[in-house]
C-alpha cells in the first residue's frame, strides 16, 4: 500500500525483480509494467500484496496518488515522470506522492518514464490536482531568454541563421523557449 522508487535488480521470464532492502526482491509482472525497466533502472511502484498472499509491485501510480498535497500557487517542486500522453501532457508524481500533470503545450523538449522535472504550480484544482509548468512566468524568464540569445549570437559572430519561417519545433528543442 505504499508508493516509492525502487531499482530493478533483474528481469525475468516473468517479470522485473525490484530491490527493496530486504533478501526477497519484488516481484513487477509484466502486464503492471508501464515501460521495459532494465537492470538498474529506478522505477516508480505501488506494492500490493498479490492473490497468493506475495507482495509485488505496479507502475500504475495514478489511481494511488495523493490529490491533496500541501502546495499552493508558485510553489516548486520536483516529481518523477510517470506516463507521457502525446496528447495530454507529462504525469509527474510530484514528491513521489502527489498527482501533478504538465500539459502538453507547456512542454520544450521530450520528456520520457522516469525524468526527474523542476517545475512551478500553476494551479491546484478543485479536485486537488497539480497543474504544473515548467518554465518560470514570463517576466522572469525574458532575462534568461535573452541571455541565451545573446550568447549565440556573440558565439556566431552577431548572426543567427533564424528568419520569422525558421521551424518552431526546432527553436523549442534547440533553445527550451517558444518561437
Amino acid at each position: 500500500g505504499e508508493l516509492g522508487i525502487l531499482e530493478v535488480a533483474a528481469v525475468t521470464k516473468i517479470g522485473a525483480f525490484l530491490d527493496n532492502g530486504v533478501p526477497k526482491q519484488v516481484l513487477l509482472p509484466f502486464k503492471e509494467q508501464i515501460v521495459k525497466p532494465e537492470v538498474g533502472d529506478e522505477v516508480l511502484v505501488w506494492l500490493y500484496t498479490d492473490k497468493s498472499g506475495r507482495q509485488a509491485a505496479t507502475m500504475r501510480v495514478y489511481r494511488h496518488l495523493d490529490h491533496k498535497s500541501p502546495y499552493k500557487e508558485d510553489d516548486r517542486v520536483t516529481g518523477f515522470v510517470y506516463e507521457v500522453n502525446p496528447d495530454m501532457g507529462v504525469f509527474v508524481a510530484v514528491d513521489n506522492r502527489y498527482y501533478g500533470m504538465v500539459p502538453i503545450r507547456e512542454t520544450f523538449r521530450n520528456y520520457a518514464y522516469g525524468d526527474e522535472i523542476e517545475a512551478r504550480v500553476a494551479r491546484v484544482r478543485e479536485d486537488g490536482k497539480l497543474d504544473l509548468l515548467i518554465r518560470d512566468k514570463l517576466y522572469r524568464t525574458v532575462e534568461e531568454d535573452a541571455d541565451v540569445i545573446l550568447y549565440e549570437l556573440k558565439r556566431n559572430n552577431g548572426y543567427l541563421p533564424y528568419g520569422d519561417r525558421a521551424d518552431a519545433g526546432f527553436i523549442e528543442e534547440t533553445y527550451a523557449m517558444s518561437k
